[in-house]
């Protein structure tokens, strides 16, 4: 495996949401729409592609630098047995195609381990790194926190959930204290509904006025976060906050009475067998729960192992099956579909849940398939979905033993039924202005989280009498144009939906610096009173014949009347 720098594969950033709010949140400015604009529906339709395209990456974990604290255990003589892939029903060449996909885009992947029934099947390393190479987990580090919450709970360490926050840190006396705040209990600070005023995304984390890099030069940063003013109820909203994970590092050592890592290497690590670790500190001396900790891919692949035996290791219980199960399950919809559990991310199609570091760091639990898969990487910090591409394109696919036939699921509402492979990332939302979408219009998006990146929009809007397929279409280009996508018309041509003509453009979107092709598509419905569009977006290099039979595909699913 190459670790080269860079990364030749483009990922479009999706729009980040709170929720299923998907595109309602986008600016909805009335007051600029231009009134030369001959078809203000149109206008309507390429706003909400232009923000989509446009929108913010999103940042999904945290890395954050401290002195080192550093904590040796004893490795089982017993070690992970490896077998060959086909040993646990997988097939080595599509695992040897990966490695030549990954070295081919030069992506910088430090690590790839797959246990599946119980064995390391596979495993391999890139340069400067290897079996005994503690890498650092970034935001795992969150998982491997809840774990040991789970554990307080169960030996009855802390009181409930439902313990308010202010009782847990009974040493701290919060600024803004106010009746929510007073509410915040220990369950909002592990699904991240907590309610405070914190905006981790507002600035890169490495500018200085990132709200974490604030709370890095506070001179407490368990303090920094109790005293933000609250912008929520509790419960009210999601919100990415790796702050909330700090607090969780402080509350176990006030309910413990002891050293987190001295509680944590006797509660988790010692009857794991897991070895040398380490784990950074932040301001305060408190230990970094949010996102400091390293350890060895086979260590993370025992902390997998574990999750995905209800909590149970070599025939002894480590945390309790009610903990994992409550970990697991999906509380707030959050980011590209993902649900939100306790410090776990929920994958689409309940194909199991995943621990998530920055920089593509991951500890992937995937029951259906009795696999976990570990990966550790150097990947730039939009690179996020490169990991997931490398899961669902390769490794899911490597096992013989599984149903290879892709799973569909159907999107079925407003008079639009649109079939879509099982696990892709489906949202819909309104067209800015409108409340929520509805029969008169609207917007279904549909992305692949895998290799190569797909991205299926499509639009609808009442008619409002003369349209034409192709005016529309024209307009619906000229339109993205203007919102600051640089648009390189290319082809045009024809074809049908449903029995209606459609117009067809190929053109080449300019996102940032990265070139994307893409077709739309546009048609008149009489029979449903609506006008659509329809824009197929993939990775750079895409022929023309690649775009339409990736446009295709998907809409030999879609019915619009």
């Amino acid at each position: 495996m190459r670790r080269l720098s860079g990364s030749g594969m483009l990922w479009l950033r999706p729009v980040r949401c709170k929720g299923r709010q998907g595109v309602a949140g986008m600016n909805q400015d009335k007051d600029q729409v231009d009134s030369k604009r001959p078809q203000p529906r149109a206008r309507l339709l390429w706003i909400v592609i232009a923000a989509i395209l446009l929108g913010g990456a999103v940042v999904l974990t945290l890395s954050l630098v401290g002195p080192r604290s550093i904590s040796r255990g004893e490795r089982p003589a017993n070690d992970w047995d490896l077998t060959s892939p086909e040993e646990q029903d997988m097939d080595s060449g599509r695992l040897e195609a990966m490695m030549a996909y990954i070295d081919t885009h030069d992506m910088n992947v430090d690590s790839i381990l797959i246990v599946r029934h119980g064995y390391l099947a596979f495993e391999k390393y890139g340069p400067r790194n290897s079996a005994s190479t503690p890498h650092k987990l970034q935001s795992v580090t969150k998982s491997v926190t809840s774990l040991l919450v789970g554990i307080a709970l169960d030996r009855g360490l802390i009181e409930s959930l439902d313990t308010p926050v202010t009782r847990l840190l009974p040493s701290y006396s919060p600024v803004n204290l106010d009746a929510r705040k007073e509410e915040m209990t220990l369950e909002h600070l592990l699904t991240m509904s907590d309610g405070l005023n914190w905006r981790e995304h507002d600035y890169p984390y490495e500018d200085p006025r990132n709200i974490v890099a604030l709370m890095n030069q506070s001179r407490d940063a368990v303090q920094f976060v109790l005293d933000r003013p609250m912008a929520y109820a509790p419960g009210e909203v999601w919100a990415y906050n790796s702050g909330a994970s700090v607090l969780l590092g402080a509350i176990l050592e006030e309910a413990t009475g002891r050293n987190l890592l001295s509680f944590a290497r006797e509660a988790l690590f010692d009857p794991l067998g897991i070895g040398t670790i380490y784990w950074e500190e932040t301001a305060g001396s408190h230990y970094q729960t949010g996102g400091g900790l390293s350890m060895t891919p086979r260590d993370m692949a025992r902390l997998g192992s574990l999750m995905l035996h209800n909590g149970a290791w070599d025939g002894r219980q480590i945390v309790s099956a009610d903990w994992v199960a409550r970990s697991t399950h999906a509380y707030y919809p959050a980011y590209n579909c993902f649900g939100y559990g306790y410090q776990w991310w929920i994958l689409p199609g309940g194909q199991g849940f995943q621990a998530n570091g920055l920089y593509g760091q991951h500890i992937y639990v995937l029951p259906q398939a009795d696999m976990v898969v570990v990966a550790t990487a150097s990947l730039a910090e939009d690179s996020v979905q490169q990991i997931d591409g490398l899961v669902h394109t390769f490794i899911l696919p490597a096992c013989t033993d599984l149903p290879q036939e892709p799973q569909r699921e159907t999107y079925d509402a407003h008079g639009l039924t649109l079939e879509y492979p099982g696990g892709f990332c489906l949202e819909d939302g309104p067209i800015p202005g409108r409340a929520t979408p509805s029969d008169a219009s609207g917007i279904v998006q549909l992305r692949a989280n895998t290799e190569p990146f797909e991205l299926v929009l499509v639009l609808w809007h009442a008619l409002e009498g003369g349209e034409d397929a192709t005016d529309f279409l024209e307009a619906y280009l000229a339109g993205l144009a203007e919102t600051g996508v640089e648009v390189t018309p290319g082809n045009s041509g024809e074809s049908q939906q449903d029995g209606h003509a459609m117009a067809l453009r190929y053109a080449e979107l300019k996102i940032e610096t990265a070139p994307v092709p893409s077709l739309t598509g546009a048609w008149i419905c009489p029979e449903s009173g609506r006008a659509f569009a329809a824009t197929y977006l993939t990775a750079a290099g895409a022929t023309p014949e690649d775009l339409l039979a990736g446009f295709q595909r998907y809409l030999a699913g879609l019915d619009c009347h």
